[in-house]
C-alpha cells in the first residue's frame, strides 16, 4: 500500500524533530514575505510583467496574480515534463495546443531564444534539442492544433550526463545566441547558435532558414555534481549546485580559462538571482536560494573587482560579503526571480520566490535588505498547582508506594 501520509511511515526521531520544527515555522511564517498559497509544491518560476507562472509537482502549470490588478500578455507557453513531452499551451483559454514527445527520458529544461525563433529543451537522455518556433500558428488565419507542432531541427550530444539547466547570454546579433547548458556531473559547456534569414524575392516576407549551425565554445568546471540553476550578469556565469557552491565564472577571453571563484554554501543550492543595477545601484547583489529554506543575500564587489584583474593567477582567495539572511519559506526555495511591481509610486523593485512548502513570497527591497523577523509566540506559563507543599510530597510519596506494590 502506498501512502502520502507520513505520519504512516516509520521516521526518525531526527526527521520527526524536523517536521515538527517546519509546521511551526509554518505558523509563524504564515504572513512573512506576502505569501501566496498554492495548492502543491512549486518546481519552477518565470515572472512576466504582473504574473507569476509556476510549475507544480501536481502535473500543473500555474498562472498567478502577483497583483490583484495585473493581466497577461502572454498568448503562448512551453512546458517541459517527466512524462518526455513537450506542450504547448494558449495561455488566454488554457487550451494544449501541440503536445510531442521531445526526449527519451525527462524532459529538464527549456530555453527560448526568441530573436532565434528557436525553443531548446534539455533531457535525462544527455541530449539537447532545438525545435522551430517561428511560424507557430502563423501559417492560418484560423490556425488548428496542428499548426503548433513543433519541428526538430536538430540534437547535440555532447553531454555525457543529464542536462539539467539552460543560461542564455544577451546578444547583438539577430542572427546569432550564445547559451550554456549543465548536466548532472557539474560539467557546464558553452554554445553558440546561428541561424540565418531565408532569402526571399523582393515584396515577399522572409522567415529563418531551415538549417541551424551550433559550435561548441568552451567548457566551464569547478562543479563536483549537479548544477541547479544558472544565471549570466556582470561579466560572467553564475552557477549553483548541489555540491553546496556558487561559482562565478568570469567570461571575459582574458580570463575564460582561469579557475571560477567559490562561494559556499552550508547545505545544496538550488537557485541563483543576481539583481539588476536598477534594484541596487550602490553595490552588485546576489541572492540564492538553499535546501535549508534560508535566502541568502552577499555584496559581490570584491568578485567582480578580482575577475577584472588578468594578473592574478591561481585560485580565488577573496569571499562573497553575506549581508542578509532572508527567512520565512518552511521548504527548499526552489526559485528567485526578479519583479517590477506597479505600485502607488510607480514601478518599484521586488523579488518573488518560490519553495517546496507551495508558496509563493514576494520580497520588496527592504525585506531583501533589512529581512522581517519570523514572529516567535511566547510560551504559556504554566497554570500555578493549587496543592500546598506538603499536599505535593504526600502525592509523590503515595505514587512512588504505588510503582512499588507493582
Amino acid at each position: 500500500m502506498q501512502t502520502d501520509d507520513a505520519s504512516n511511515l516509520f521516521q526518525t526521531d531526527a526527521a520527526l524533530e524536523k517536521s515538527d520544527a517546519r509546521r511551526l515555522k509554518a505558523q509563524q511564517a504564515s504572513k512573512v514575505g506576502n505569501p501566496i498559497q498554492l495548492p502543491s509544491k512549486v518546481l519552477a518560476l518565470e515572472v512576466r510583467n504582473q504574473d507569476a507562472w509556476v510549475a507544480e509537482s501536481g502535473w500543473v502549470a500555474r498562472q498567478v496574480d502577483l497583483t490583484p490588478t495585473s493581466a497577461g500578455k502572454d498568448t503562448v507557453l512551453f512546458t517541459g515534463s517527466w512524462d518526455k513531452t513537450i506542450k504547448v499551451w494558449n495561455t488566454q483559454t488554457a487550451e494544449c495546443l501541440s503536445t510531442i514527445t521531445a526526449h527519451a527520458d525527462f524532459v529538464k529544461c527549456l530555453l527560448v531564444i526568441p530573436w532565434l525563433g528557436l525553443l531548446i529543451s534539455g533531457g535525462s537522455d544527455r541530449q539537447i534539442n532545438m525545435w522551430d518556433i517561428a511560424t507557430l500558428g502563423a501559417d492560418s488565419a484560423t490556425p488548428s492544433n496542428s499548426d503548433f507542432r513543433l519541428c526538430k531541427l536538430k540534437t547535440l550530444k555532447e553531454h555525457t550526463r543529464p542536462v539539467e539547466c539552460f543560461a542564455l547570454a544577451k546578444s547583438t546579433s539577430s542572427y546569432e545566441a550564445t547559451f550554456y547548458s549543465a548536466d548532472s556531473m557539474g560539467v557546464i559547456r558553452s554554445w553558440q547558435i546561428k541561424r540565418e534569414k531565408r532569402n526571399t524575392a523582393k515584396g515577399q516576407t522572409g522567415g529563418f532558414a531551415d538549417e541551424v549551425t551550433v559550435m561548441e565554445k568552451g567548457v566551464l568546471e569547478g562543479h563536483h555534481t549537479s548544477v541547479a540553476e544558472m544565471t549570466i550578469g556582470e561579466g560572467g556565469l553564475w552557477s549553483a549546485s548541489v555540491d553546496n557552491h556558487v561559482l562565478f565564472h568570469p567570461l571575459a577571453k582574458a580570463s575564460f580559462a582561469r579557475a571560477p571563484i567559490p562561494i559556499p554554501h552550508p547545505d545544496y543550492v538550488k537557485c541563483v538571482l543576481l539583481l539588476p543595477t536598477s534594484f541596487h545601484p550602490t553595490a552588485p547583489l546576489l541572492l540564492t536560494g538553499s535546501v535549508d529554506e534560508d535566502i541568502r543575500v552577499y555584496d559581490v564587489t570584491e568578485i567582480l573587482e578580482q575577475s577584472g584583474n588578468t594578473h592574478l593567477a591561481g585560485e580565488s582567495t577573496v569571499e562573497a560579503r553575506e549581508i542578509a539572511n532572508v527567512k520565512g519559506h518552511f521548504g527548499e526555495v526552489s526559485a528567485l526571480k526578479c519583479w517590477i511591481k506597479d505600485g502607488e509610486k510607480g514601478k518599484e523593485p521586488w523579488v518573488v520566490s518560490a519553495s517546496l512548502d507551495a508558496t509563493l513570497r514576494r520580497w520588496s527591497m527592504k525585506d531583501i535588505l533589512n529581512p522581517p523577523p519570523i514572529p516567535v509566540e511566547e510560551k504559556k506559563e504554566e497554570k500555578p498547582s493549587n496543592m500546598t507543599e506538603d499536599e505535593e510530597r504526600e502525592l509523590a510519596e503515595l505514587l512512588g508506594s504505588d510503582d512499588e506494590d507493582l
